[in-house]
């Protein structure tokens, strides 16, 4: 009795692991066809560039040739963040929207171009020592050295960027990156500024046409408007709530009566009436 209990435990062994070694093998062989197809089949044979909106600066070639996808080689053997960060990099202009493997041999780069929307100063920690053309997420599109963008102002290059007088770290200014809005309370300011304008409808060009310079002064921020109105946010932290307050303001012809809107002058927030009030000085 004891023998036939043995030898069914010894069958039933056997069985469980003849059924591992098979599914060791199914796996190998699986592993092998995926390994095998793609180096054969989902191999990298082209790789395109399809952009959204308006472009007049930047060609599909040069996307292509800064991204350094190889071809022939598997199409998984790349990461797309690597790859977008890389382009971005090398032309600060671009912004990827993503990258797109397109079966079975394809790779779709999507890009757009950075609309230059502001200028920040740069700072070394005591001085300025350049200025960078951010976009509107504040990615840097490009670095001017002081000098020569003092002369290129001169020569009206930047005459329709709207100016911040909020300056950023040179350790947080790099081409093709964003500024980083967690290690300066005032760029995380200045980055909330823009949603909120974008939030009104702002966006881009409409942006520069309305918005002139941004500063902050002590604790709040102070808005320059193109045809020449200032904005007083008395606190920062109200910053979107206080532009969208202030922009009614200014679209309200009776309170800000075309003769207003082309005069230096400034609004400033009534706290007892809620409402802001204009200042001709």
């Amino acid at each position: 009795m004891c023998r036939k209990k043995a030898s069914a435990t010894s069958l039933k062994g056997k069985y469980i692991m003849n059924k591992r070694l098979l599914a060791i093998l199914i796996s190998v062989a699986v592993l092998s066809v995926v390994l095998i197809l793609s180096f054969t089949l989902f191999t990298v044979r082209d790789v395109k560039v399809e952009f959204q909106g308006t472009v007049t600066k930047i060609t599909a070639d040069e996307i292509i040739t800064a991204a350094g996808i190889k071809k022939n080689k598997s199409i998984f053997a790349f990461s797309e963040n690597e790859v977008g960060n890389l382009i971005q990099e090398k032309i600060p202009t671009v912004k990827v929207v993503n990258i797109e493997r397109r079966f079975p041999d394809t790779v779709v780069i999507h890009a757009a171009e950075r609309y230059g929307l502001l200028i920040v100063p740069v700072t070394d920690g005591k001085t300025v020592t350049a200025y960078a053309l951010t976009d509107r997420e504040l990615s840097v599109m490009d670095i001017i050295p002081k000098e020569a963008y003092e002369t290129a102002l001169k020569d009206g290059v930047y005459k329709n960027i709207a100016k911040s007088r909020i300056t950023a770290n040179a350790d947080n200014v790099k081409p093709g990156r964003v500024l980083n809005p967690d290690s300066d309370v005032q760029i995380r300011i200045l980055a909330n500024i823009v949603i909120a304008y974008e939030r009104l409808g702002l966006v881009n060009s409409a942006f520069t046409a309305f918005v002139s310079e941004i500063e902050y002064v002590s604790g709040g921020v102070l808005i320059t408007t193109v045809p020449g109105v200032k904005i007083e946010i008395a606190n920062a932290a109200d910053a979107e709530q206080m532009i969208k307050k202030s922009y009614d303001w200014y679209l309200d012809t009776s309170t800000a009566p075309e003769a207003n809107r082309v005069l230096s002058g400034i609004i400033i927030y009534d706290e007892t009436a809620h409402a802001y009030k204009w200042y001709d000085k």
